[in-house]
């Protein structure tokens, strides 16, 4: 009687722990968004061809590279426009350009949200920032970045090693088991997330202007 009883607890627990794992199941995907009908649907059939990887300005590691174009600038070279690689000339004019030979059927930026506002401080023009903003681009971490990124911009083959400026600036948010925001940022942070929420809102901007 015992041994049945033990049964009995055991699977009402299963089932329980089932109907748990199912009520926590996300539900079926829907679409929240309103857009018009595409103009040629054919669901599995057509293949397309893109790039889901793409970072611009907005990312520190493709700052850092020289990268100058931001979101709209890789859109339309995903559309097939030329578009301007390092190293820049002393007017900031690309040396050399690359273009697809064929569009891309799509593309998404996919810019790191980490440093948004810290990279934008470091290589803002400083007359377009604020007091607190200045002080960032004038401390010792943004002045070893831009440092370090002439260095760089200087070279096309071989590529330099990183610069210390730019593992330091790279690395202060990777490593730290309990990484903290730059001294400059401010204690709440602020200093820094309010130009990054702008970038946010831009990328967003970006990618609405060229949906498709």
């Amino acid at each position: 009687m015992q041994r049945r009883r033990t049964g009995q607890l055991t699977c009402t627990a299963i089932i329980v722990c089932l109907a748990s794992s199912v009520a926590a199941s996300p539900p079926p995907w829907t679409r929240t968004e309103t857009r018009e009908p595409c103009a040629s649907f054919n669901t599995f059939r057509n293949p397309y061809f893109g790039e889901t990887h793409v970072h611009t300005k907005y990312s520190a590691d493709a700052a850092v590279a020289g990268t100058k174009d931001g979101p709209r600038g890789a859109y339309r070279f995903a559309l097939g426009d030329p578009i301007g690689l390092p190293p820049f000339d002393a007017e900031g004019n690309p040396t050399r350009t690359v273009q697809l030979r064929r569009p891309l059927d799509f593309t998404a930026v996919t810019d790191h949200a980490e440093q948004f506002g810290e990279t934008f401080i470091c290589l803002a023009d400083p007359a377009a920032l604020s007091a607190d903003e200045l002080a960032g681009y004038e401390s010792d971490g943004c002045t070893g970045v831009r440092e370090a990124i002439a260095i760089g911009r200087t070279v096309v083959s071989p590529p330099p090693l990183p610069q210390p400026g730019i593992v330091n600036f790279l690395a202060a948010y990777l490593f730290p088991a309990s990484p903290q925001r730059f001294v400059w940022c401010g204690d709440d942070g602020e200093v820094c997330l309010a130009p990054a929420s702008t970038i946010w809102a831009d990328i967003q901007a970006a990618a609405e202007e060229f949906y498709d």
